[in-house]
This record gives C-alpha cells, sequence and structure tokens, in this order.
C-alpha cells in the first residue's frame, strides 16, 4: 500500500514538473515572438507613414502640422518617428492663416472620433494627414474625388492603413462615418474614395504577407545578422568587387551562397511598406524576392 502511494505520488510530482517546464517555454515563446513581430512591423508602419506625409502637398502638410501641433500624444509621436526636428506649431503660418484657421474644427473633430476608435495612433496619424488633404483641396471649392483621392491613397495611406488591417478591417465602416460626420457636403466623394482605400489596404495586406513569407524562404546566409527580413547587399559583389550600394547596374552574386543574384529593379513600383522596389533577388535564377534600396525584402 505504502508503495503504491509513493507511485502515485512520484507520478503527480513528474506530471507537475513536466507541465510546468511546458508552462515556461510557453510564456517565453509569448514573451519573445510577439515583440520580435511587433518590431518589424512598427519599422515598416514608420516607414510606410514617413513616405505618406514626405506626399503632402505644402498646403496639406501646413494644415497637418498645425493639427498635431494641438495634441501632444499626436505631436510626440510624429516627432519621434516621422521628423526628430519637428517643433509644434504654436500659430499658423501666415501664408496658410486663413486655411488652417478654416480646418480647425472638422480636424479637431476628426482627431477626436478617430481617437475614440482605439486605433493604432500610426493610423490616427495618417488619417489626420488624410483629413487636412481634404481641407487644403476644399479651399476653394467642394471636394471633388480627384483631389481627394490624391489625399487618400496616391499620398499612401494605404500603406499605413493596410499594414494594420487586421485591427483596422473591423473598424473600417466606423472610419468612414468619422469622415462623413466631419465633411458633411463630401459624403458621396468620401463614400467612393474610402471604397477605393479599403481596395488597395486589403491590397497591401495581402502584399505584406507575400514578402513576410518571400522574406522566410530566403536563407539566411544571405541576410544581416539577426535580421529576418533584410538581405546585406554589402557581401553581395560583381566581377569587380562592387556592391549594389555604390553600383546600381549589373549582375551581383552572394559571397556566402552563390545560388543568389541581384539585379536592378527598374519597373519603378513600391513595396508593401511604400518603398521603392529597387532591386530584384534570384536564387539559382529564379526570381525570389524585391529589395528596397536598404535590402529589406518589400515584396516577393
Amino acid at each position: 500500500m505504502r508503495k503504491m502511494a509513493n507511485k502515485i505520488i512520484s507520478c503527480i510530482l513528474t506530471v507537475s514538473l513536466i507541465c510546468s517546464m511546458s508552462i515556461t517555454a510557453f510564456a517565453e515563446n509569448l514573451q519573445q515572438s510577439p515583440n520580435d513581430i511587433y518590431s518589424v512591423a512598427e519599422d515598416s508602419i514608420v516607414e510606410a507613414l514617413r513616405n505618406q506625409c514626405d506626399a503632402l502637398t505644402l498646403a496639406a502638410k501646413t494644415i497637418f502640422l498645425q493639427a498635431i501641433s494641438d495634441d501632444p500624444e499626436l505631436a510626440a509621436y510624429y516627432r519621434e518617428n516621422v521628423d526628430a526636428e519637428f517643433v509644434p506649431m504654436l500659430q499658423p503660418e501666415n501664408l496658410m492663416r486663413s486655411v488652417t484657421i478654416n480646418s480647425t474644427s472638422p480636424l479637431k473633430q476628426l482627431e477626436y472620433n478617430l481617437k475614440a476608435l482605439s486605433l493604432p495612433t500610426a493610423v490616427v496619424v495618417s488619417l489626420m494627414a488624410v483629413g487636412s488633404g481634404f481641407v487644403a483641396a476644399t479651399a476653394d471649392g467642394p471636394l471633388v474625388f480627384g483631389d481627394a483621392y490624391l489625399a487618400v491613397t496616391a499620398a499612401g495611406a494605404a500603406a499605413v492603413i493596410g499594414l494594420n488591417w487586421t485591427i483596422v478591417s473591423p473598424k473600417f465602416p466606423s472610419i468612414v462615418s468619422v469622415f462623413k460626420q466631419c465633411f458633411k457636403d463630401s459624403v458621396s466623394v468620401i463614400t467612393n474614395v474610402f471604397d477605393k482605400l479599403k481596395s488597395e489596404a486589403i491590397m497591401q495586406a495581402s502584399a505584406k504577407e507575400r514578402a513576410e513569407d518571400a522574406a522566410k524562404d530566403v536563407s539566411n546566409s544571405v541576410k544581416k545578422n539577426g535580421s529576418k527580413d533584410t538581405v546585406d547587399l554589402d557581401r553581395f559583389k560583381d566581377k569587380n568587387g562592387r556592391t549594389p550600394k555604390n553600383k546600381d547596374y549589373g549582375r551581383f552574386t552572394s559571397e556566402k551562397d552563390s545560388r543568389y543574384t541581384i539585379e536592378k529593379d527598374t519597373a519603378g513600383h513600391t513595396g508593401y511598406d511604400g518603398t521603392k522596389k529597387e532591386w530584384k533577388l534570384f536564387r539559382s535564377g529564379k526570381r525570389v524576392a524585391s529589395l528596397n534600396n536598404a535590402g529589406k525584402i518589400v515584396g516577393d
């Protein structure tokens, strides 16, 4: 009887130990993987947001900077991630004074309602840039589709929205409603242009997934140390020892894995994060990925 009791106790202790080890390992994975994924995704989101802000017209940029200057959270995010030299504007610039003053009401309402949706800060900043484009476009008349389209999709908002699509998707109808409330005279235009934004955001999200799959398929031997998605351009050389960093044509072969070669991409397309596709990566003659100027895998 005593032997039986000892066996039972022993079994219980063994099972407890195994469970403890499994839980610990599971917890470690939870701590590591999300952080890794977050850092990679956040870098791409910030890059896309920078591209969008750079594409704003002078009028829209002035209105946008004035709008985010009034919000400490948005101003801090913009300064830390987009422009380290940004200083909040205490007063509108004289050149844009009339446009900016007129923009205060719709952008204030837009900011308040967007933040109420608990969207990522990058998405709020991106949509505030879109709203600023709308305000600038309506300075001389009603908002027309062409101007609205330029303020939304052509400026790069689709990349920021697409990179956050998992979070944004269920809230997208609410985002559209917010814009309709703030720009009541342009409801039909906003409906049409946000339909386009949704389609392009979904395409961006799909492109991101394909780029991530491509990155997983590329050997770590040709990537930068510790990177999951960036090829080391310094380790690709032509017959004269030049690299893609100091020569923009020809074929370059990996020093570590000769199956991999790089050639210039002249199509002028952009990657999922909004950066331009500068290089084509091949393995054994088959194209496996598209790289931007830094070597980051931004497409398949």
